[in-house]
């Protein structure tokens, strides 16, 4: 992203991931972000439900991996939405409510959200260069139109 774009509202979950991810990370790990600017710009518009569930199953799985016990909170909520859900039924699922109501906006933004506080709770225990959200940025970069 540019930094005038930066300025602006960010207009898709990627953005406001990048965003957040901004935000919160120390100055090497914003420069390291900042190298896949243009890979994730090439994602495109169109896949905030993969992005959403990307970030989700990204939060649920480090948790589980790097956390202990008392992370589970941060995501319980969460997990129980992605629990049963694989990628297609949710990008259905969300594409249907999108029509209908902005319900799928509150929930891509939580999928956000959740990896954001899990990165952040594991940068807090173990430093940022633990938390392994290059392999989040990865798995959205497999994205396929």
């Amino acid at each position: 992203m540019t930094d005038s774009k930066r300025s602006s509202q960010p207009t898709t979950l990627l953005e406001i991931l990048e965003e957040k991810l901004l935000k919160v990370m120390p100055e090497r790990e914003r420069q390291e972000l900042h190298k896949y600017d243009e890979a994730l710009k090439a994602v495109g518009s169109g896949h905030d439900a993969h992005v959403a569930l990307k970030s989700a199953k990204w939060a649920i799985e480090t948790s589980a991996k790097e956390g202990d016990s008392s992370w589970s909170h941060l995501v319980s909520g969460i997990k129980e939405v992605f629990a049963s859900a694989n990628e297609a039924q949710w990008a259905a699922r969300v594409a249907e409510i999108t029509l209908n109501s902005k319900l799928s906006t509150s929930l891509e933004v939580a999928g956000v959200d959740e990896a954001v506080k899990v990165a952040i709770a594991l940068a807090d225990e173990k430093g940022w260069s633990s938390v392994p959200w290059e392999e989040l940025i990865d798995s959205i970069l497999d994205i396929e139109d």
